[in-house]
């Protein structure tokens, strides 16, 4: 699926460039320019966040989630948005067996089943860009609409909610059990394509990048001892979005 997000981020360069029609007038003082201030929406959004090392066999690598955003456009091709956005906490588990290594530290005994779950919360302000360009409806060359690539660029602050739980409470399971983290600012940068498909409601699709890999532990945890406080539990995050927005 990451594969698809990659092949979306290529084909919204190409279309920045293209007015769609050839045999139609390039004449770019005829763009139908976005008239809008003010907009709220709602997405459907899909991480791909992949655990590092051993964190992969109690962490997943795919988080589905939602983010809702306002914006408010100060000049026609320049807004800032504010929004929040969350995801899933689907479980996964895996087998210690006594004896074994997990994260550089070998279970004693007994054997224990470790679950991990992990949910991003995240809220954002973005400054984006909107490029406009035509495609037309049909060979009169009168009839077109105007989508508009967006260039966003922005910062976060994300809680990354780490729940790990054992079958059974053993010393070595109580090293991972007792994990609390605290937010922590990122980057963020994204690229993608939005129209109006009525007079006062868009559609909008948008691929970012994310700086995320790394978490920061609570001192009170057990496991901030064993890392120092800090810990890049993750890579970078690759989220692919879409859903629809209303001007006003």
């Amino acid at each position: 699926m990451k594969k698809w997000a990659k092949n979306f981020l290529l084909l919204t360069c190409s279309l920045a460039s293209l007015s769609l029609y050839a045999g139609c007038d390039e004449d770019m003082t005829e763009m139908r320019f976005i008239c809008y201030d003010t907009y709220f929406g709602v997405n459907y959004k899909y991480n791909w966040t992949k655990p590092k090392g051993d964190w992969n066999r109690i962490f997943p690598k795919t988080h589905p989630g939602f983010d809702v955003y306002a914006g408010w456009r100060f000049l026609p091709n320049f807004g800032i948005e504010l929004g929040y956005d969350w995801t899933s906490d689907k479980p996964k588990s895996t087998s210690i067996p006594a004896g074994t290594t997990f994260l550089g530290v070998t279970n004693p005994g007994p054997g224990v089943i470790l679950t991990g779950k992990v949910r991003f919360k995240t809220g954002h302000a973005d400054l984006n860009y909107f490029l406009p360009f035509k495609v037309y409806l049909d060979c009169t060359c009168e009839n077109f609409i105007t989508p508009e690539v967006i260039f966003s660029f922005g910062i976060a602050a994300t809680k990354t909610k780490l729940d790990i739980t054992a079958n059974e409470e053993t010393p070595f399971s109580d090293l991972f059990t007792g994990v609390d983290t605290k937010s922590k600012a990122i980057f963020r940068a994204g690229l993608g394509i939005q129209t109006l498909v009525i007079e006062n409601v868009g559609l909008r699709a948008l691929a970012r990048y994310e700086t995320t890999s790394t978490i920061r532990v609570r001192n009170d945890a057990p496991l901030a001892n064993l890392n120092r406080g800090e810990r890049k539990i993750f890579k970078d995050t690759i989220s692919l979005s879409a859903g629809i927005y209303f001007t006003f």
